[in-house]
């Protein structure tokens, strides 16, 4: 019987617990979302043609404004720095409820972040808990709440951003290690943790009707032929194009003394401006996109193309 009573008093404690988390949880959640997805969700309903998913390598190769000055096509970046499986999962499924792309640009790189197993586990333990209960992401709300930030009790209007999701720098520290496209027949092995999260964001996508095309951004400082053809398998086995952009420098046009921030681990502006005319191309080629270049509907993208051009000249004109 004391036993029993034991089981009963340590289910009713976790039952509080957990109406004490959601409580307090409900008042330190953050005001908004991560800021690329805030973006998209700001967005007209319904109006994307395509999203781009990734992590920082994603957000600093594409900029959507450059597909749409070239080809009228319109789109989000909603790539984020560090981005795990699961919360790339979860931001293209937030993003979902707004939009229906026609196609999902996937850039590789995040296949391959967190290979440890118990890393990888720690990150979808914790990405589960904050989704739940934001208390746990969110520690640094209580300066706020305890300050009586007014600002939480007035939503903040959702604004167009002219950037698209995407991170701009016209900064240049060259890459000079030379030629890092070596070929090679053996494959980089992704966990079967991650490889089952790399199918749910696909079959996701899939059941929505979506085009994928998996792309990887040219970065000598992360990729290596092993990853190419470990993601040239995945793409292989789920019928899916995949564009290696480090295997077609040449055609893209990539410089390495112009072309990254970073010495090789990121693009910079120039280098994006080429990927993006680049994969604009193969949209043209690929898919049934249309030019709304013309479209009455879509007036705001030409005010925020002329925004985007006003930020780009003024970070250049700083340094000249």
């Amino acid at each position: 019987m004391k036993k029993h009573k034991n089981i009963f008093k340590s289910i009713l404690f976790l039952i509080i617990l957990s109406l004490l988390l959601v409580a307090f949880s409900s008042v330190l959640k953050p005001s908004d979302e991560p800021k690329a997805l805030k973006g998209v969700l700001a967005e007209q309903d319904n109006t994307m043609d395509y999203l781009i998913l990734g992590d920082s390598e994603a957000y600093s190769s594409v900029s959507p404004m450059e597909i749409w000055n070239t080809k009228g096509y319109v789109g989000y970046n909603i790539g984020s720095s560090a981005q795990s499986l699961l919360k790339g999962f979860e931001d293209l499924e937030t993003a979902l409820t707004k939009q229906k792309p026609k196609v999902l640009l996937i850039e590789s790189n995040f296949f391959f972040r967190d290979k440890g197993m118990v890393n990888e586990i720690e990150k979808n333990i914790g990405d589960f808990f904050s989704q739940f209960f934001p208390i746990f992401a969110d520690h640094n709300n209580w300066k706020s709440y305890v300050k009586h930030d007014k600002k939480r009790d007035k939503p903040e209007k959702p604004s167009l951003s002219p950037l698209k999701g995407y991170h701009y720098t016209v900064d240049v520290k060259p890459y000079t290690k030379g030629n890092y496209v070596r070929e090679s027949e053996k494959t980089d092995k992704i966990p079967g943790y991650q490889r089952q999260s790399i199918e749910k964001i696909l079959n996701f996508a899939k059941s929505h009707d979506i085009k994928i095309v998996i792309y990887s951004a040219p970065s000598p400082s992360n990729w290596t032929y092993t990853k190419h053809n470990a993601v040239s398998k995945i793409a292989s086995n789920n019928n899916i194009d995949y564009l290696d952009l480090n295997l077609l420098l040449n055609e893209v046009g990539i410089d390495w003394n112009t072309d990254t921030y970073d010495a090789g681990d990121h693009l910079n502006y120039s280098g994006a401006l080429k990927v993006s005319n680049y994969l604009a191309e193969y949209l043209s080629n690929n898919t049934e996109l249309v030019n709304k270049k013309d479209d009455p509907n879509f007036e705001t993208w030409k005010s925020n193309y002329k925004e985007y051009s006003d930020i780009i000249a003024k970070k250049k004109n700083r340094h000249v």
